[in-house]
């Protein structure tokens, strides 16, 4: 049945079309636009004639599970259950999370898969039909359905997981109940983890020889891969060792000091040598001779006491004092002053031309004993002729020869000096008054 352009058919022309063909095939500008089957009573519908229905509908589908929860080795069974029957629901329908969907079947309003889920997790998976991913018998596309499911296939606290290796050691998995394990060790260099245990040589058996310095050492085995050494030869050619040539015994090797001393060193003839005395006390060793008995080496204080330091000819020395109470060894002698008193005669007519004598003194106040006194004339008015003897005790007479009754005065000077050297002195008078 052939439309050119445009133009209008009728229900009652199909099927009379339909009722001498098993099919026919409505063509616009002789191209095919819908072929129609033959219906069993023989009517043809609006909705079979445009393609159209009067069902606008969308399918929908119910998702359950036999399962809201699984464990490690648990699977679930999942039902889809569709609101109308769908020529085109199958298996790349649906999206699955956290697992795996397997043994997908069924037909109608009713289809199951077996879910399984990730090993070793924990998570929350999903079982899910997007929309528009099937269709009702009329074209009408479905609406999305989804439905989740807690996992945790992880396994219990405990559980041994199975073996690995840490390089030659042998562990055991054994889960910690969260996703993880922790390692139990089952044995050291394990021949699963790839250990060949080693041959050793036995013990006692010489590995050969071995340098130490210029020692010889043979290795002995142990047993367990090492070895210890035991010695084969003290300085051993093998080990570099060459041997010292000595100066034949008694041979002059020069001298040598001791001390003071002077020794000749006479060799042993095995590398050493012995000392044979030269000399006592030689100056070629740095010795001086001490200075002869009685040389006077100087002086040294003994408190405030000078001594002289006479040697004894045996490098030592003797003191001999030198000055008691010297100025050199600090000492500090006391003050001392010196006073002298007048002396005054009276003579007269008997005595014209003889000896008028004067006694003036002299006083000494501190000072070293003993003092030394000497006496001078320190003014002779007149040009008399005087005469001064002098006195260990301070006391001086002075006398004067008269020629002639008359009086006369002098001034006399007493000097005093102690035993430290120290000197002072005072100036006093004498007169002698003539009386008739």
């Amino acid at each position: 049945m052939a439309l050119q352009t445009s133009g209008t058919i009728s229900l009652s022309q199909v099927n009379t079309e339909l009722s001498q063909a098993t099919t026919t095939t409505i063509s616009l500008n002789q191209t095919a636009v819908r072929t129609l089957a033959k219906k069993p009573n023989g009517q043809i519908s609006m909705s079979d004639l445009y393609g159209k229905s009067s069902d606008t509908v969308p399918p929908t589908v119910n998702i359950t599970s036999s399962r809201t929860s699984l464990t490690a080795g648990q699977t679930a069974v999942i039902t889809f259950t569709l609101s109308e029957a769908s020529p085109n629901f199958t298996a790349a329908a649906v999206t699955v999370t956290g697992g795996s969907l397997s043994g997908f079947a069924g037909s109608g309003l009713t289809f199951t898969a077996t879910f399984t889920p990730v090993a070793n997790t924990v998570v929350t998976a999903t079982v899910k039909v997007n929309a528009g991913t099937f269709t009702d018998t009329v074209g009408n596309p479905n609406t999305a359905a989804s439905i989740s499911l807690t996992v945790n296939t992880t396994p219990a606290a405990g559980t041994n997981l199975g073996t690995t290796c840490q390089g030659y050691n042998l562990y055991n998995k054994i889960a910690d109940g969260v996703g993880g394990f922790t390692l139990q060790l089952v044995a050291t260099n394990s021949a699963a983890c790839g250990y060949v245990a080693p041959s050793y040589p036995s013990a006692g058996t010489n590995l050969g020889t071995v340098c130490q310095g210029v020692d010889l050492y043979n290795k002995i085995a142990d047993g367990y891969g090492s070895y210890t050494l035991q010695i084969a030869q003290y300085n051993s050619p093998s080990c570099g060792y060459v041997a010292p040539s000595y100066p034949p015994a008694g041979t002059d090797l020069g001298t040598v000091c001791q001390g003071y001393d002077l020794y000749r060193k006479l060799a042993n003839g095995s590398g050493g040598y012995t000392l044979q005395l030269i000399q006592n006390n030689s100056t070629s060793c740095g010795y001086v001779a001490p200075p002869a008995a009685g040389t006077n080496l100087g002086t040294v204080c003994q408190g405030v006491d000078l001594y002289n330091k006479i040697a004894n000819g045996q490098g030592g020395f003797t003191l001999q004092l030198a000055q008691a109470n010297s100025p050199s060894c600090g000492y500090a002698p006391p003050a001392f002053s010196v006073s002298c008193s007048p002396d005054y005669v009276m003579y007269n007519s008997d005595n014209a031309g003889g000896q008028v004598s004067c006694r003036p003194s002299c006083t000494v106040t501190g000072g070293v004993a003993p003092f030394t006194y000497s006496w001078s004339f320190v003014s002779n008015p007149g040009g008399f002729i005087w005469s001064v003897s002098t006195s260990a005790v301070g006391v001086a007479r002075v006398s004067y020869v008269k020629t002639a009754l008359t009086s006369f005065y002098a001034s006399v000077r007493c000097t005093v000096t102690d035993s430290t050297g120290r000197s002072l002195s005072d100036v006093t008078e004498i007169q002698a008054d003539a009386s008739q």
